[in-house]
C-alpha cells in the first residue's frame, strides 16, 4: 500500500501497483517533476 494525498490534509492508502499507474497532477507532483 502507498500513502495517497487527497486533499490538503487527508492521505489514503491505496495499492502501489495501482498508484504508479495513475498519472498524478498537484504541487506534490510538480514538487516530484510531475510524476
Amino acid at each position: 500500500m502507498t500513502p495517497h494525498h487527497l486533499d490538503d490534509v487527508t492521505i489514503q492508502l491505496v495499492p502501489t501497483d495501482l498508484h504508479g499507474n495513475i498519472p498524478h497532477i498537484g504541487s506534490a507532483s510538480d514538487l516530484r517533476g510531475g510524476h
